[in-house]
């Protein structure tokens, strides 16, 4: 009786082992559309490179005495497209300055403002030069006095 007990006992683990391991390895489990998947995963563009505007750009807060200083890189998809950001760069910081000065402090402050501000930067960037090249913002400092 003990024996069979322990057979049948190793041969539902087995089958339990065996039932996981199948529904997580065919992605149909619970974790199926966590970070890896090829949904979730953004391509990686070979040969991108970034283009930084140099300096830290200073500005006054919408309807507040601080003040913000953000600095910012751009992956963009290659060397000419770097060129071409290097020869606009003036565009690039009047708008990023216009975003900037059109955020309150408490939208600075939100938990999400950085995200909304990369894109805020997109469409205000893409509003005067062509983007087609540009992959992402990137904020490198983020700071409010």
């Amino acid at each position: 009786m003990k024996s069979t007990l322990t057979v049948v006992l190793i041969i539902l683990t087995c089958l339990t082992v065996g039932m996981l391991i199948f529904v997580f390895s065919t992605g149909n489990g619970a974790d199926a559309n966590i970070i890896g998947t090829e949904e979730n995963v953004k391509p990686e563009i070979k040969d991108s490179v970034s283009f930084s505007p140099g300096t830290s750009i200073i500005t006054n807060i919408k309807d507040s005495n601080k003040y913000l200083r953000i600095m910012t890189t751009f992956e963009v998809a290659s060397i000419k497209t770097k060129e071409f950001f290097q020869k606009n760069e003036y565009k690039i910081k009047d708008a990023v300055i216009c975003v900037l000065r059109n955020k309150s402090e408490a939208e600075l402050m939100a938990p999400d403002a950085q995200e909304l501000l990369k894109t805020s930067i997109k469409d205000a960037i893409a509003a005067i030069i062509d983007t087609k090249g540009l992959i992402e913002v990137y904020i490198d400092e983020y700071v409010i006095q």
